[in-house]
């Protein structure tokens, strides 16, 4: 009777590893892309600071505003991945369709101004988010982050990581599925 005790603990272990594996092999939950709350929410207010040297504008920019799709991207200077991705933001930023927000994540004001001078400002507006607080509201842990809001203002996508080349065209396919 004492053995079988002793064993008790050391079955049940087994038994719950057991139920963790066979989940998550036979899952249809993509583990790659993070589940986000925000998805078929309305898209919260952009709201702060914008980016420009000097003194500091707070506006806020009502994603309800106008019909088009809009694409709010999370991004700072200092990363490596933004750069990667940053000919495919300006790629999606000469839509007609299409406005794009960018906001800056932790980042310094000047190296955040030098990085779109360098590479091209895709934005129609950029907000300063030195304090990390639209980052939060939004669910952003990490950047780039890019989200693809419809023209009824809601949250229908959103792609961690930078956008590479071949996810492009899958992205404009998303946008136009933001229209109707």
């Amino acid at each position: 009777m004492k053995r079988v005790l002793f064993l008790l603990p050391a079955l049940l272990l087994a038994v719950l590893a057991g139920f963790a594996v066979w989940a998550l092999l036979f899952s249809d939950r993509n583990l790659q892309v993070p589940p986000s709350a925000l998805i078929s929410k309305p898209a919260p207010l952009l709201a702060g600071p914008l980016l420009m040297e000097g003194e500091s504008i707070q506006v806020t920019l009502d994603l309800e505003q106008n019909k088009d799709v809009k694409l709010v991207n999370f991004f700072a200077s200092y990363c490596v991945p933004c750069v990667h991705e940053h000919p495919q933001l300006l790629a999606l930023a000469r839509r007609d369709d299409t406005s794009t927000f960018g906001v800056t994540f932790n980042d310094k004001t000047p190296d955040a101004l030098r990085f779109l001078e360098r590479l091209g400002d895709p934005f129609d507006s950029v907000l300063d988010d030195a304090t990390s607080g639209l980052a939060i509201e939004w669910g952003v842990s990490a950047i780039p982050t890019t989200f693809v809001v419809n023209t009824e203002g809601q949250i229908i996508y959103r792609h961690d990581g930078p956008i590479n080349p071949a996810e492009l065209s899958d992205l404009e396919a998303i946008i136009e599925r933001a229209k109707s």
